[in-house]
């Protein structure tokens, strides 16, 4: 088992996993129809890893199947949270049949270890409120509570907390 950078080539598993892991997560927040209407999209995958090389992790097991990925990078809430944190984990997901082994718990910190080698000192993260075991995932492994921002999806407001974590 282990992390590394994402390439063009890991495009199809990771947006499969993506898929799977909003239709998992967030079933009961989301709107069934919306999230029964997602597509794995490998093209705007594929372009995200080209674009951000160094921002994509892979957690693969020993036959080199992917089993969880994480997207971080520069701080998108510069306005809301510049004073607090100067980097950003945007996405982590793990196929939940490898859910509770301690891949997200790896990936979090493989994304805290890149980040102090990059010279980052505070990263955050939004997490639905509604989402209780991603709340406690990110609370338990550090995560301290900033604020909230609210994720709008179809014009409709859902509640999110924001976390930090020192690195």
């Amino acid at each position: 088992m282990s992390i590394r950078y994402a390439v063009p080539d890991d495009a199809k598993q990771i947006a499969e996993i993506n898929v799977e892991g909003w239709q998992t997560a967030y079933r009961g927040i989301f709107p069934d129809e919306f999230l029964d209407s997602l597509d794995i999209n490998v093209e705007n995958t594929k372009l995200s890893i080209s674009k951000y090389p160094n921002d994509n992790f892979v957690f693969e097991d020993e036959d080199q199947n992917i089993l969880g990925f994480c997207f971080f990078g520069e701080l998108r809430w510069i306005e809301e949270f510049g004073d607090k944190c100067d980097c950003e984990l945007y996405a982590i997901y793990v196929l939940s049949k490898s859910r509770g082994k301690g891949i997200g718990k790896a990936l979090l910190e493989a994304t805290l270890a890149e980040f102090k080698k990059r010279g980052k000192q505070t990263m955050l993260v939004n997490v639905l409120t509604e989402n209780t075991q991603s709340v406690n995932f990110y609370k338990n492994l550090g995560g301290v509570e900033i604020g909230n921002k609210d994720f709008v999806l179809n014009k409709v407001a859902y509640p999110q907390l924001t976390l930090s974590f020192e690195l």
